[in-house]
């Protein structure tokens, strides 16, 4: 089922697994590395980096027995992870590959022959195929062998199925690197920003007194040329507020002299109404002296 075994690490529900076989990973430039874990060999797991690894035995697992594996504890207390699937199928004939994580800022070495994970044997039901004893209960449901494709693979066919033989690498290394890039060009940003300060500094000291006369000069014509502004402004002002109180006193005495044409007006006309009154009643006649004789 599993070659080399050795007894004494069996427990009671597991099996304890060292890392030995080809180790994968990828650098910064993308670079595949790779190091055969043979003997006392050992490999560097960088600080939130990925690695691709082997273990020692070579299963055979037979078709009743599915294995699920994970990382000794002791890693685990050290911050790493393991890439772990939920099930190796039964009737599965290879060699583990498994990723390890490191997401600390720290560096771990790894020997060949150093314990790594912890595999626990999970045995299924049987099948009638295996026993034709009459005691045997009867099975319902299909029995579904390994693939054979699926059996002795390399990494290189496991990378080819999940990512197409590019690079995996973790992502926290760019990341970090991006950050100090842009911390760098804000460094650089701020540095010629103060060496230009420095420059206009000395620039400024640089123009001396005659510089610092001519300015005043500049200054104080500017100031004469305002202050005459200013002055002008003020005299067109008071002007313009005269020529308002004028028209001001215009508009009233024309306001009374129209004021008094309607007065008169107004008896002009009631005089006419009344004389057209007058005239339009019949005289009256003198008696005749002749008649009264």
């Amino acid at each position: 089922m599993l070659h080399p075994f050795h007894p004494d690490k069996l427990k009671s529900a597991s099996y304890e697994a060292a890392i030995r076989g080809r180790c994968i990973r990828w650098d910064e430039a993308g670079s595949q590395k790779e190091t055969d874990l043979d003997g006392d060999r050992t490999f560097t797991l960088d600080p939130n980096s990925i690695a691709f690894v082997q273990v020692e035995p070579m299963f055979r697992l037979p078709a009743y027995m599915a294995i699920r594996f994970n990382l000794k504890i002791t890693h685990v207390h050290r911050g790493l992870l393991l890439g772990t699937g939920p099930l190796v199928d039964p009737g599965f004939v290879g060699k583990l590959l498994i990723p390890l994580h490191n997401l600390t800022t720290n560096t771990y070495t790894f020997r060949a022959g150093e314990d790594l994970i912890w595999i626990e044997f999970t045995k299924t039901s049987p099948h009638q195929s295996w026993h034709r004893s009459e005691d045997t209960h009867p099975r319902s449901g299909q029995y579904v062998p390994f693939p054979q494709r699926k059996k002795n693979l390399s990494p290189e066919e496991y990378f080819a199925k999940a990512s197409q033989n590019n690079p995996i690498r973790s992502s926290i290394p760019a990341a970090i690197q991006e950050g100090r890039q842009a911390a760098q060009t804000a460094r650089d940003a701020a540095t010629n920003a103060a060496e230009e300060a420095r420059r206009l500094q000395r620039r400024a000291f640089g123009i001396g007194l005659a510089g610092a006369l001519a300015v005043g000069v500049a200054l104080a014509g500017v100031t004469y040329q305002t202050w005459s502004l200013i002055q002008e402004t003020w005299t067109v002002a008071t002007s313009a507020k005269e020529l308002s109180r004028q028209a001001e006193n215009i508009l009233k005495q024309q306001s009374t002299r129209i004021e008094n044409l309607e007065r008169a007006r107004g008896e002009l006309l009631n005089d006419i109404a009344a004389l057209k009154k007058t005239l339009s009643r019949p005289a009256k006649q003198s008696p005749d002296p002749q008649r009264d004789k």
